[in-house]
């Protein structure tokens, strides 16, 4: 189980814009923030390629397929 973001979903998205208009860098984000670096760079990568959609939390269980096995 992930642990929840400290961050609002309004603040992810101001950061990723910034950053992505080359207004602020990562770096200077994360000690402004008090977060970790990975975290600020999760949030630009979920936001390239899902959009305003993908900095959202899930509130939903993935559910996997179960893998085939033969017992014969």
């Amino acid at each position: 189980m992930s642990k929840r973001s400290p961050i609002s979903l309004d603040v992810k998205r101001n950061v990723v814009k910034r950053c992505l208009r080359h207004d602020s860098k990562p770096h200077y984000e994360v000690k402004q923030l008090g977060i970790d670096t990975e975290t600020v760079k999760d949030c630009i990568r979920k936001y390239e390629a899902a959009g305003f959609e993908g900095l959202k939390e899930s509130r939903v269980w993935e559910l996997y397929a179960k893998a085939q096995t033969s017992c014969d």
